[in-house]
C-alpha cells in the first residue's frame, strides 16, 4: 500500500525511530532516571548506566529524549569524568581553598574546571554556613596576629 501510495505521489512520513514516539510516563528507566536527576545534579551518564544495570547506548538514548522533552535540563549528565564530579562535591562541602582541592583530586588548575562548569550552567556554589565559618576563622587569624 505505501509503495502505491509513493508512486501516485502521496508523501509517507513513518517515524525513523520508535524512541521518538515514547511514552516517558510509561518507561520505567526514563522514571529511574528522573528520580536519579532529583536526588543530584552531578553524575556522569557512565555512573546511571551502571546504577540502572543498563548499556551506555540505552542509557544514551533515553537521557537525549528526556532532554528534547524537558523533563530535565541540558547539563544533566554531561561531565564525563567522575574525579571531577568528586571534586565538585569536595569543594561544595568544604571549606578548602581551591588551589588545595584542585591539587587533592590532581588538577593544576581546578579554578579553570570550576569556572567550564558554571559557565556550561550547573550551580556550584559553597553551601552559605561555609561562607560564614571562612568569614569567622579570617577574622580570628586577624586578632590572633594582631
Amino acid at each position: 500500500i505505501l509503495m502505491k501510495a509513493k508512486r501516485l505521489g502521496y508523501v509517507v512520513n513513518r517515524p525513523k525511530s520508535l524512541m521518538r514516539h515514547q511514552r516517558i510516563d510509561r518507561c520505567e528507566v526514563c522514571r529511574k532516571i528522573l528520580q536519579i536527576a532529583k536526588k543530584d545534579e552531578l553524575v556522569t551518564r557512565r555512573q546511571i548506566a551502571l546504577m540502572l544495570n543498563i548499556d551506555d547506548q540505552m542509557c544514551n538514548r533515553h537521557l537525549s529524549q528526556l532532554k528534547k522533552a524537558g523533563f530535565v535540563s541540558k547539563v544533566f549528565a554531561t561531565i564525563r569524568s567522575e574525579n571531577i564530579i568528586k571534586a565538585i562535591q569536595f569543594y561544595k562541602n568544604s571549606s578548602l581553598p581551591v588551589s588545595a582541592i584542585g591539587r587533592m583530586f590532581g588538577f593544576k588548575n581546578f579554578y579553570s574546571v570550576l569556572n567550564y562548569q558554571k559557565q556550561k550552567g550547573f550551580k556550584i556554589e559553597r553551601s552559605k554556613f561555609l561562607h560564614r565559618q571562612l568569614k569567622f576563622k579570617r577574622e580570628d587569624q586577624m586578632t590572633l596576629s594582631q
